[in-house]
């Protein structure tokens, strides 16, 4: 997973576990979602990259994507407020599923990453001054 912080590339995989588990992900402001009646999550991305304008414009379309996630992801995803930590996080997962702490801990780091990748979220590391990578 890498982050950037003050135009600086961090390797979040050269963190130790401790370190991992304080992170706090944070959903990005431009990132729309919604939540339907059971509590499952679609997410609404504007995609940004230079071919997703262009085509934009050729066909005349918004360029979006949508992600509907499921009733786990819905619930990680709700907890990326910049509030909770990766450890309450999977602590939750592990409360709720009945999962050990490292199949909690190692789904939730997979997903992360995952919404990393898709600049869905930034990790917040608290002890840094709030700084997001």
């Amino acid at each position: 997973m890498k982050g950037n912080r003050e135009g600086k590339s961090i390797e979040v995989r050269s963190l130790k576990r401790s370190e991992l588990l304080r992170l706090k992900p944070l959903r990005k402001e431009h990132i729309f979602w919604e939540e339907d009646e059971e509590g499952v999550v679609r997410i609404k991305s504007e995609r940004v990259g230079l071919l997703a304008r262009i085509m934009g414009l050729i066909l005349r379309i918004t360029p979006r994507r949508y992600i509907q996630l499921d009733e786990i992801g819905s619930i990680v995803w709700k907890m990326c407020d910049g509030e909770h930590t990766v450890a309450q996080i999977s602590q939750e997962l592990m409360k709720r599923y009945k999962l050990e702490r490292r199949e909690a801990e190692t789904s939730l780091l997979t997903f992360i990453q995952h919404l990393l990748k898709r600049r869905l979220i930034t990790l917040r590391f608290d002890d840094l001054g709030n700084e997001s990578i």
